[in-house]
């Protein structure tokens, strides 16, 4: 009796120790992830006409007096192209843009740029105080232009991020849309550029928790049989930040 007293006491402290582990982990996954507002609910798209019309027709009146625009991808995710290129198409309708800029990290090749209207080429990361004083500028006379960069520099969830700081030191106003690759199960997670990792510390973690997370939780309302190629949601991250889950089956 007393053996398996001891027995049980045994096994019940190992089953307490895993569950605290998995709580902890829960926490941290969860506590680390920023709240951010639905504003496109989950839903499938014919095309990408169809997903920048629905972003359009969600954000008609936030979108009315915007020019100024920063737009974030995913490097490994050739598909968010022509969604850009869409995106960029429609914001640019009522008042054409004087300048698209392209981050240089993207390599985009010369096809690619053309497809996107771009006019120009920088580094974010490396050139963002140079760039910062061309924004300026842009900002101050109301110039209508674009930034097409990584998801990780656009958007509002990283606070060590370029355009982070440039808010530190510039003006800036832009509207910002960060594109994330929108996960269907758990082997489609492993595609994923930026892992929700919590001992990561360089500064991402944030953006891939918050991408992991958001996907998992609308996954049980998936109908991976609808015929519409396009998967998506959007989510307000900021005042004038859009996060922008999408997926091509």
């Amino acid at each position: 009796m007393k053996t398996n007293l001891k027995s049980n006491a045994g096994l019940f402290w190992v089953i307490g120790v895993i569950v605290a582990s998995m709580v902890v982990f829960v926490y941290l996954l969860l506590s680390d992830a920023p709240r951010t507002l639905p504003k496109i609910s989950l839903s499938y798209f014919v095309s990408e006409d169809e997903i920048v019309q629905s972003i359009e027709k969600r954000l008609h009146l936030e979108l009315l007096d915007a020019n100024q625009f920063w737009i974030g991808i995913e490097p490994d995710k050739k598909e968010q192209h022509l969604v850009v290129q869409k995106l960029v198409e429609l914001l640019g309708k009522k008042t054409p843009f004087k300048a698209i800029i392209a981050d240089k990290e993207l390599q985009l090749t010369n096809d690619e740029m053309k497809m996107l209207g771009v006019t120009e080429v920088h580094s974010v990361k490396e050139e963002i105080f140079q760039l910062g004083e061309k924004i300026e500028k842009f900002e101050l006379e109301k110039t209508p232009y674009v930034v097409i960069t990584a998801s990780i520099y656009s958007t509002s969830m990283l606070p060590g991020n370029p355009i982070h700081k440039l808010k530190s030191k510039n003006p800036l106003n832009a509207t910002t849309f960060s594109m994330a690759y929108f996960t269907v199960d758990l082997e489609d997670e492993k595609k994923l550029l930026f892992n929700c990792n919590t001992e990561d510390h360089s500064g991402i973690k944030d953006w891939g928790c918050f991408v992991v997370n958001k996907a998992r939780t609308v996954r049980r309302k998936l109908n991976l049989q609808n015929p519409k190629p396009w998967i998506g949601l959007m989510d307000m991250s900021g005042e004038h930040d859009y996060v922008l889950l999408l997926k091509k089956k």
